[in-house]
């Protein structure tokens, strides 16, 4: 973690120093904007720092509660909306417009489709496609998040859940602790994660079983 936010603060005190040489309102303004920019980056990673050590205190540990895991998910991809226009990407959503219980952290379980979501937004190209899809069934209730993107080899489908880890394939963006947090997250609601081709491919489709409430 200490070396994943010293990069981005030395590029900060680069940018404000050649922010404070500059004279032209111009130059000045494009500092502003690329420090700005780093500024919000170093906010994402610290905000999913703080995630990814909330979910590891596991099952036991966290306040959990029966909680509308569908509500939760209209309303993180609402909020994801802007992102998903700003890219050109048609964001959508199927799933049944009651509620579906599960026994969880509210926080959380919105980190965990804020996460997915994100994911997808970022790696899927203009004009691209991705769909989160809820269902419940008797063992539970079901998340699925499916882009049009590059996808995931099958070699490293298991190696993107660990921390700071990055395909090589997966441009300039991310973190890294998208998947990793997902991970913690899932394995704390004592359900499951798999990811797979989409059908029909290229893309990715991710699948989160979570336990029904009791």
């Amino acid at each position: 973690a200490a070396h994943q936010l010293r990069t981005p603060l030395a590029l900060l005190k680069t940018q404000a120093t050649v922010g404070r040489r500059e004279t032209e309102t111009g130059a000045k303004d494009e500092a502003l904007a690329a420090i700005d920019a780093t500024a919000n980056g170093m906010s994402r990673l610290s905000n999913q720092l703080l995630s990814l050590a909330r979910a590891e205190q596991g099952s036991a540990s966290l306040r959990k509660e029966a909680v509308d895991f569908a509500a939760i998910t209209r309303e993180a991809i609402e909020n994801l909306s802007g992102l998903a226009e700003a890219r050109g990407i048609d964001l959508g959503y199927e799933g049944s417009s009651g509620p579906l219980a599960v026994f969880g952290h509210a926080t959380l379980l919105r980190e965990l489709v804020v996460n997915l979501a994100d994911n997808a937004l970022r790696y899927t190209p203009g004009g691209g496609v991705v769909t989160v899809a809820l269902a419940g069934d008797a063992d539970g209730v079901v998340l699925r998040v499916e882009d049009n993107g590059p996808g995931i080899p099958p070699d490293e489908r298991e190696r993107v859940f660990e921390r700071f880890y990055r395909s090589l394939d997966a441009g300039s963006e991310g973190t890294g602790l998208g998947l990793a947090i997902v991970r913690e997250i899932v394995a704390s609601h004592d359900g499951t994660i798999t990811l797979a081709e989409r059908d029909p491919p290229p893309g990715l489709l991710v699948s989160v079983r979570l336990p029904p409430a009791p």
